[in-house]
């Protein structure tokens, strides 16, 4: 299947069954990331079997065996980064599904200490693994509280691209953004917050990949 087919496929997992990562997979997984750092000039990492990735709060009362997981990080904080983050947290999240894992977005529980050694700033992670569960799909909001979408008035990859947007993880699953259609061009707007540009990243990547049209600035 396709990056664009998985996206109805992917949910959130956070318990995982304790097979490890396969050699081909921790290889393919990193061919991916290196690609994609080499790309956006980023940071990024992963770890496997390794238990140091989420906070106590979330070893002990969200997780299990959640231990192979993607450090997003960059050398320096900057909007640019973040958007980047988020863009390439999209693409590894629809990559290890497509290979036949599962996982985890993780924005705000995951072990702030990450990173501190080799003076990266770490966002988020991404946790991967085999699942105990496929998960189940996140409550949605409507395209109507999105957008400005109207049948009779925007073109269908416009609407393909905004349905997309919406299977993108956000924070808290808030869906806290909103596009709107301008002369021929799609604009996003996300609302304010710590990772607010991450958000658009991983928006901007589900809607152009949903409607096969970059999204404007």
């Amino acid at each position: 299947m396709t990056l664009k087919e998985m996206m109805s496929q992917r949910h959130v997992v956070k318990k995982y069954t304790d097979q490890d990562l396969s050699p081909e997979a921790q290889q393919e997984v990193s061919k991916r990331i290196d690609d994609l750092n080499q790309k956006f000039n980023l940071s990024m990492s992963l770890k496997v079997n390794d238990d140091n990735g989420l906070s106590s709060l979330a070893k002990h009362f969200m997780s299990k065996n959640a231990t192979n997981y993607i450090i997003l990080a960059s050398k320096q904080k900057s909007d640019e980064a973040d958007e980047a983050l988020g863009y390439a947290a999209a693409d590894l999240m629809l990559y290890v599904q497509s290979i036949g894992l599962n996982s985890w977005f993780i924005g705000g529980t995951y072990n702030h200490k990450l990173g501190q050694a080799e003076h990266l700033v770490v966002r988020s992670i991404v946790v991967i693994g085999h699942g105990q569960t496929s998960g189940a799909p996140h409550r949605s909001k409507s395209l109507s509280d999105v957008s400005d979408y109207q049948q009779k008035s925007y073109p269908e990859w416009y609407k393909q691209g905004i349905e997309a947007a919406l299977l993108a993880p956000t924070a808290m699953n808030r869906q806290k953004f909103h596009f709107a259609f301008n002369d021929g061009k799609p604009k996003l707007t996300v609302a304010p917050g710590s990772f607010a540009m991450i958000e658009r990243g991983l928006l901007k990547y589900h809607f152009e990949l949903g409607s096969g049209r970059h999204l404007n600035e």
